[in-house]
């Protein structure tokens, strides 16, 4: 059976706590899971997780990827790239709309670049 991969975002508690849930889950004969542990407390954790699991399920449901796979694609590519230029540039945006944006906010910068559409 295949073992069982802990994904973790957040703080180095939640790093403690990770290993503390594969033990108890080895212990419990559970293989071939996969576990995102995710600090609850900060946005940027909670986002990255829904990210990381989206992308899985799709990854293996859509691309015929194994778990395995996906996490080290994940881990050795796109969380390196996103770190090195996502991340430096968002300082110089002036609005981030994260991955479901609400209407509202939507619809402000729909307004914005239609009123400086009209004005060119």
């Amino acid at each position: 059976m295949a073992p069982i991969d802990i994904i973790t975002f957040g703080c180095r508690l939640n790093a403690y706590e990770s290993e503390a849930m594969k033990a108890r889950a080895a212990e419990a004969g559970l293989t071939g899971a996969v576990i995102v542990n995710t600090c609850a407390v900060t946005n940027e954790a909670v986002r990255q997780a829904r990210q990381t699991i989206r992308r899985l399920k799709r990854d293996i449901a859509e691309r015929g990827r194994t778990t395995d796979n996906v996490i080290d694609q994940y881990l050795s590519t796109v969380r390196p790239m996103h770190n090195q230029f996502i991340e430096p540039t968002k300082r110089f945006a002036d609005v981030i709309l994260p991955h479901g944006a609400n209407d509202p906010a939507v619809d402000i910068i729909t307004t914005k670049v239609a009123s400086l559409i009209s004005q060119a």
